[in-house]
Formats: C-alpha cells, sequence, structure tokens
C-alpha cells in the first residue's frame, strides 16, 4: 500500500508576503486521504514496456497476460492512471495532479504503486522520482531508474541490465550466466 508522504507547506497571506512557514505536518492536514485501485488489461502484442512513475513504487512481473494494477492515495485530486500500446510498446504512467497550478504546495498527497504483468521477454525501461523499482523473473533487456528509492532485481535473466538510483540501494539476483550489467548509486550500497 502507498505510504503517506511528508510534505512542506508554505503559506502567502493576501496583499504581499507576510512570511513562509513550513512545517513537518503530513500532507493529509489538508484533508482525508483517498485510497482506490485502478485495474486494466492490456489486448495486444506487447514487446516493450515504458514506465514513468512520479512517487511510489514500481513493481514488473511475468505473467500470461499484460495488465496494470495502480494503488493510489491522494487527498485533493486523485492521479489518472494513463497507458497506451503502440507498434508494441505500452506505455504507463500515473501522474499526481497538481491542484495549485504549476507551482507544487505540496497540497496533494499523492501516490501510485504500479503493478505491472508482461510477457517474461519483455524489453522494460522504467523511471521513477520517489519510490522503490523491483523487476522479478524477466528476460528481456532491463534498465531501471529511480532518483529516490532502492532498485530490486530478482531472477532476471537479461542480456543487458542497467540500474541506477541516485539515492538508493541496488540488489542482484542473476542465475549463472553472461550479463552485461551497469550499476550506479551515489549514495547507497
Amino acid at each position: 500500500m502507498v505510504n503517506s508522504v511528508t510534505k512542506l507547506r508554505a503559506v502567502v497571506v493576501a496583499g504581499g508576503v507576510a512570511g513562509v512557514v513550513a512545517s513537518a505536518a503530513p500532507a493529509n492536514a489538508i484533508g482525508p486521504v483517498h485510497h482506490q485501485t485502478q485495474r486494466a488489461v492490456v489486448v495486444g502484442n506487447v514487446t516493450a514496456l515504458v514506465i514513468r512513475g512520479e512517487v511510489g513504487n514500481i513493481t514488473v512481473v511475468p505473467g500470461p497476460v499484460p495488465r496494470i494494477t495502480a494503488r493510489e492515495q491522494y487527498n485533493l485530486e486523485a492521479p489518472r492512471l494513463a497507458h497506451s500500446l503502440d507498434d508494441g510498446v505500452l506505455r504507463v504512467s500515473a501522474p499526481c495532479p497538481r491542484p495549485t497550478g504549476i507551482i507544487e504546495l505540496g497540497l496533494n498527497d499523492c501516490a501510485v504503486d504500479l503493478l505491472i504483468t508482461v510477457h517474461r521477454a519483455v524489453t522494460v525501461d522504467a523511471s521513477n522520482s520517489v519510490g522503490d523499482i523491483r523487476a522479478r523473473g524477466l528476460r528481456g533487456a532491463e534498465t531501471l531508474r529511480t532518483d529516490v528509492g532502492d532498485i530490486v532485481i530478482d531472477d532476471v535473466r537479461a542480456p543487458h541490465l542497467r540500474a541506477v538510483s541516485d539515492t538508493g540501494d541496488i540488489s542482484m539476483s542473476v542465475a549463472a550466466g553472461t550479463y552485461a550489467v551497469d550499476v550506479h548509486s551515489d549514495v547507497g550500497d
């Protein structure tokens, strides 16, 4: 389940900026946190998967039918699960709306955990701003990147593996074999 994220609050007084107040209060101080789950079955031949996450965890596992499950939390405006299949490339995102407009004041306590099931041989390109990325049991080339979060690669037999986390641990469990592996973490193991 999605965890509540603590956000920074800014207060602006009408008629000018009288002061800025920062607090570590949970974002749900604005209102109750809502939870919902969206599901989609993908019809068509998927050969590549491109995921663009913002806040939340991403998990990719093998299965007979391509499926997307998005577990969402928000307090002001619900995220919008988007997916498209074009020439075998499945693109998935679930951006969090910014009800305050282009300036993010942290008012929408929004996060989305994505669980995506695809055929084992699918090539995966997943990136996330905040949250872990997990890939299990896949055989296609994998490129996984998160700004803040761990990357876990388990029982993957891909010809090429690339994992980058600016802040987070990276762990791999692969069967004996020859792989091209590129792993980098600025802060983490």
